[in-house]
């Protein structure tokens, strides 16, 4: 089975349990403090095994191959903006790689698929021999977007926060017996973990509007809406709100690496037998907010 591992940046990833999404990963980088949880169904796997592992109600009647979910705030550290506030036309969520990949033959067509689907998105990057990308402006890729008004406390207990932090260092009571109680570092309230499982994230984009009656889109309204950049760039992420998205889709099996999007490929094959990693990046790749990565090294025999 795959090895996930998740982190505020390349550096620091820490292996993380598939779908144990009632506890999520709490990450608190430079840019963005929040949790990710990321989902596997194994159910739709043919590999050995596969059915024996952790799965989550999340998939529970649904086609879904996979699912990332995020929930944060973003931190006003944009050096390119005098508020330090970060815009819709700022932030991309992609796929990448460290080195360079083999497309498949006719790579075009999965390109068309994905833009059938979301707009935004863009393989201009899949050429680079270093870091290789394709992927959307946030706004555009996800598949839920729900925006909520942030809590008032200035700081939470990782317990608190529905996950233990990464990188906080364990203190251990010098009585064997007693193990002393793990302290999470201060980072920005967040409110509850309140949607794992069968309760599935729902699409409230009303907060990214500064308009006393915003527009209700569906998320493919959403999608349409925030490819036009002048929309993009008149959302800014706000510091008090909470920005929660889901990622998922059902023609991407990350748990055999097969994919059907207008041509069936090898997607191992693809990324050179590489780790996959999905990336919330700025467009000029300078800040990072959050990193997962989906090791293979299992699957590349």
């Amino acid at each position: 089975m795959p090895t996930v591992r998740i982190g505020p940046d390349y550096d620091n990833l820490s292996p993380y349990a598939i779908n144990d999404d009632a506890n999520p990963l709490l990450i608190d980088s430079p840019h963005w403090a929040g949790r990710v949880t990321f989902r596997l169904n194994y159910a739709r796997a043919s590999t050995a095994g596969a059915r024996n592992q952790l799965q989550t109600a999340y998939f529970a009647g649904r086609k879904r191959y996979f699912s990332i979910q995020s929930q944060g705030r973003f931190k006003p550290t944009n050096g390119e903006s005098a508020d330090g506030l970060w815009t819709g036309d700022d932030v991309l969520f992609v796929a990448e790689t460290e080195g360079g990949i083999h497309p498949p033959p006719g790579a075009w067509l999965a390109v068309k698929f994905a833009r059938f689907i979301d707009p935004g998105f863009t393989a201009d990057g899949m050429y680079l021999e270093k870091r290789p990308w394709a992927g959307s402006w946030l706004l555009c890729g996800m598949n839920v977007v729900n925006v909520t008004k942030a809590p008032e406390a200035n700081t939470m207990s990782a317990k608190e926060a529905g996950g233990e932090s990464k990188r906080v260092d364990e203190k251990m009571d010098a009585d064997e017996d007693e193990q002393q109680r793990v302290e999470s570092p201060e980072i920005i309230p967040l409110g509850a973990w309140e949607h794992h499982g069968s309760n599935l994230l729902p699409e409230s984009s009303a907060l990214l509007f500064h308009d006393s009656s915003p527009p209700k889109l569906t998320p493919s309204q959403r999608r349409k809406y925030f490819h036009n950049p002048s929309n993009r760039r008149a959302v800014q992420f706000d510091p008090n709100n909470v920005y929660s998205f889901d990622f998922f889709n059902d023609f991407t099996n990350l748990a055999t690496m097969k994919a059907e999007m207008g041509l069936h490929f090898d997607i191992r094959g693809v990324l050179n037998r590489q780790p996959l990693r999905f990336v919330c990046t700025s467009k000029d790749r300078k800040a990072v907010f959050f990193v997962m990565e989906i090791d293979y090294a299992d699957l590349n025999g």
